[in-house]
């Protein structure tokens, strides 16, 4: 039997010269068909990409979707992959060094059969028994991502703004993901049993998440908004300079719009322009204020003057309202949809 009839499954030489062997090795696959990825840098963070991309030249070096890290491509391989080819290299090895060896023997038995004079006799131990090849399985991504600038699709399993091949996201891409991530989170209580709904609102669990939603929307609506606006406008950055978080300031960020982008982020928002000055509002005063309502807050929602000193109420209305209003402003600021 020739040295790679012995390779353990999933292995196939597709060359072989006096110098050397290619060796072709089957790795698993997820049941969503994607290659298994994890950071280097962070190894919490997985994904997925698609066979033909990770057996292109663009996966020479690649970046993690979630945390944006950059690296060479088969700096991502997870331990189970690692394993696996380590297995296989044995195997490889294993199996042409002891077909080397027999052939040395055969050959020495050769070059003194029928000699009269000496006598050679020879033996070595048996060969080395190939065991299989480290196996696991694949889970299934969550979901899959496509980014618009290159096409290529891939999958996650959390929050993902990065695309592994350019490293790049449009801010537009990078903002729907971000509010998909809210939509899922406002949504996490609503199949819940009404005692275990309970106990969450009871111990402020479900406020909270609201709360938390009106900050990040906001939070992702002021990058969206910088982002697009550096991306567009020629020397951005000069205009921008030594104005602190100028586009957390809505009527700000409005009015670069409108100067250096003939943009009326207002006029094109309409009523959603409105709910975002006060989810703007409502932002500032958890931040910065514990929720207590304050002058800041009435000067831009004048009808909660006789709630001066108390603590905002964020319920799952304002928060779904909130999200909505900023989608729509994003897509104003973009011409997209999230």
């Amino acid at each position: 039997m020739k040295w790679h009839g012995r390779l353990p499954d999933g292995m196939k030489v597709t060359s072989h010269t006096p110098s050397g062997f290619t060796v072709e090795l089957g790795l698993p696959l997820g049941p969503d068909g994607m290659f298994p990825l994890r950071c280097p840098e962070v190894p919490e963070h997985e994904f997925g990409v698609p066979q033909a991309f990770l057996d292109s030249d663009d996966s020479d070096t690649m970046s993690c979707p979630c945390c944006g890290h950059r690296a060479e491509g088969r700096a991502f391989f997870t331990e189970d992959e690692r394993r696996r080819l380590d297995s296989a290299a044995e195997a490889a090895a294993t199996a042409y060094i002891d077909n080397a060896i027999d052939d040395m023997f055969r050959k020495f038995d050769r070059s003194f059969r029928g000699n009269k004079f000496v006598k050679v006799t020879s033996s070595r131990t048996p060969r080395r028994r190939l065991g299989p090849l480290h196996n696991y399985d694949v889970p299934e991504a969550r979901r899959t991502m496509t980014h618009e600038a290159c096409g290529l699709t891939y999958a996650v399993f959390g929050l993902a703004v990065y695309c592994p091949r350019c490293g790049d996201t449009a801010p537009h891409e990078q903002f729907a993901e971000l509010m998909e991530i809210q939509r899922r989170a406002l949504s996490l209580f609503d199949e819940l049993p009404s005692e275990k709904r309970a106990e969450y609102d009871a111990t402020g669990v479900i406020t909270r998440t609201y709360e938390t939603s009106v900050k990040d929307t906001f939070g992702a609506l002021e990058t969206l908004l910088r982002d697009e606006f550096l991306a567009r406008t020629p020397d951005a950055a000069c205009l921008v300079k030594g104005r602190g978080n100028v586009f957390q300031r809505l009527g700000d960020a409005s009015a670069l719009y409108q100067e250096h982008l003939g943009l009326d982020l207002a006029g094109v928002a309409g009523d959603a322009w409105t709910t975002c000055l006060e989810g703007m509002a409502v932002r500032h005063i958890l931040v910065h204020n514990n929720g207590v309502i304050d002058e800041r807050y009435i000067a831009a929602v004048p009808a909660a003057a006789a709630k001066l000193r108390t603590r905002i109420s964020v319920d799952r209305q304002t928060a779904d309202r909130v999200l909505a209003a900023a989608m729509t402003v994003a897509q104003a600021a973009t011409g997209s949809t999230p």
